[in-house]
């Protein structure tokens, strides 16, 4: 597979999923984020996924090394795709959960930037005090919201960090492009999985993209959560829809939690 790869000698706590296009001066800047706060101490890596025709991305490539060639706890995946355009959002996130070896895996955007000092220290502090939560969702503060929202932080679920067991059980990050909201209604479907709030603060640059509309939990609404996605690409394969789906990977995830804790 095409791309970067600088290889650390221990499991990495957290690999970042960055799917970019069109916004390498934002990748930049939520790279050098994670850098500059992190504490050294925790090992983590980076994994971003380019289209390729990406042209003006892909020539910042001797950039994202550079910034890498600096520091020893960090490493960085970078690989080509082809196009597959925003409502397949799915394949990327999955195409780089398949490259990713952190112990969490976090849906990271390029257009996000991390606020806490010393955040690996923090992540890794919430992920041993509760052991038995397989999700971590960070505070999330935002710039150019959009208008239904009339706060400038959320508790939404926007991105998300899973532990590898996620992965390990389901066989995949997500089923569905809406990669965040995924995550946040299979947790928010039984109490048991329901995630936890970390202590990292995130803020997010730029929401403009065609989901720009209210999340519904399905936990409480099934049948207006399936009328409200109806207007997006299904997740439907002989005859099992939205639901069914998240209701299977709920299933699985309650099992585990129900065995292991």
């Amino acid at each position: 597979m095409d791309g970067l790869y600088i290889m650390l000698d221990k499991t990495p706590l957290v690999s970042f999923l960055i799917p970019t296009r069109g916004k390498e001066k934002l990748l930049m800047k939520s790279i050098k984020s994670l850098l500059d706060r992190a504490s050294g101490i925790e090992s983590w890596e980076v994994i971003i996924i380019i289209d390729n025709d990406d042209f003006k991305t892909l020539n910042t490539i001797s950039e994202i090394e550079n910034l890498f060639e600096k520091y020893s706890f960090c490493d960085c995946k970078i690989s080509i795709s082809e196009p597959k355009g925003y409502t397949n959002l799915d394949y990327y996130y999955n195409k780089a959960a398949k490259l990713s070896t952190g112990e969490l895996v976090c849906v990271w955007n390029d257009d996000v930037v991390m606020n806490s000092f010393h955040w690996d220290l923090l992540l890794r502090g919430d992920s041993e005090r509760w052991p038995e939560k397989i999700c971590f969702m960070p505070i999330e503060v935002n710039i150019g919201l959009p208008q239904w929202i009339n706060t400038h932080t959320t508790n939404f679920g926007g991105f998300p960090i899973v532990r590898k067991s996620w992965l390990d059980l389901l066989g995949y990050l997500v089923a569905d492009y809406r990669v965040d909201s995924y995550i946040f209604n299979v947790c928010l479907i039984s109490p048991s999985i329901h995630y936890e709030q970390c202590r990292l603060c995130v803020t997010h640059h730029n929401w403009d993209g065609p989901n720009d509309r209210p999340s519904i939990s399905i936990q409480n609404n099934p049948e207006e959560f399936l009328i409200y996605t109806g207007g997006y690409k299904p997740v439907v394969e002989n005859g099992i829809t939205y639901y069914n789906v998240l209701m299977k990977d709920q299933m699985k995830m309650d099992g585990y939690l129900k065995e292991n804790f």
